[in-house]
């Protein structure tokens, strides 16, 4: 299996040493293509780049993250009404903790805001990065 280049500014999944998760994190400095440091999309901290949480054996692929995932999907969940979600559409605006309810991924909570046009959002099975504040496009 050949091995993922990695760039300045490519999200990858990192251990957060404040979230105590394995999350989306930006890569910020490399040694070769590997990530050095990197910058957690959720709470911004900088720190070493962490594959897994330290302490702990390589988990199969995809075991750990969906646990953590679970765990953060469900602390953002906390004291946050299901009926008061937003309807999603890459056209509306969102700000982080929003509440959304999207067509596909059902219900999400929204933990970062990757740029202008770009929201992280937890989803009971994953983080996916999805659009939002797309212009009006002329017909």
């Amino acid at each position: 299996m050949a091995k993922k280049i990695v760039e300045v500014g490519q999200n990858v999944d990192a251990w957060c040493l404040k979230c105590k998760l394995v999350l989306a994190h930006t890569a910020v400095a490399l040694v070769g293509t590997r990530p050095k440091k990197v910058e957690c999309n959720t709470c911004k901290d900088q720190h070493a780049y962490r594959v897994k949480e330290p302490g702990t054996k390589a988990a199969k692929a995809g075991d750990k993250a969906a646990i953590n995932v679970g765990q953060l999907y469900t602390k953002a969940l906390e004291g946050k009404d299901p009926d008061s979600a937003l309807h999603y559409s890459m056209k509306s605006w969102f700000s982080q903790g929003d509440l959304i309810q999207h067509s596909t991924f059902g219900l999400g909570v929204v933990q970062a805001l990757k740029d202008t046009q770009k929201i992280e959002v937890v989803f009971p099975d994953k983080l996916r990065i999805l659009i939002h504040r797309r212009p009006e496009t002329a017909a």
